[in-house]
């Protein structure tokens, strides 16, 4: 794949905080490209972001599937692709910490507290 677009949706022509303006942010391939993983945050807003995942078909056109987690951003394959880290909330209080996902989501676990932008 050569190109990417990452599309934004604006609702109205205000600078406040907005139920509608969504950016997609933290692209991430999985090392085979059969998953994307990105953070998808509300802009000029509050209190919404999460990490989502898509399982492409062979010609990396259509999603398969698509799972997410509420509360995350900035998401990391591993080098093997059987992973994914990235930055989440501790227990709920707001501060940051890195988790892991399994590639298909159904296993979730926090990894260190106060830690940021995470990478392999």
């Amino acid at each position: 794949m050569t190109r990417l677009l990452a599309a934004t949706k604006f609702d109205a022509p205000t600078y406040r905080g907005s139920r509608e303006n969504y950016g997609v942010t933290c692209l991430s391939w999985s090392p085979d490209e059969k998953r994307l993983a990105y953070s998808i945050r509300r802009l000029f807003g509050s209190g919404f972001w999460e990490v989502r995942v898509l399982e492409l078909d062979e010609t990396r056109s259509i999603v398969k599937k698509q799972w997410k987690v509420d509360n995350g951003e900035a998401p990391c394959f591993s080098p093997d692709g059987r992973f994914i880290v990235y930055c989440g909330q501790w227990k709920g209080n707001g501060l940051g910490v890195l988790k892991v996902a399994t590639v298909d989501g159904k296993q979730k676990w926090d990894l260190i507290e106060h830690g940021y932008e995470p990478a392999w």
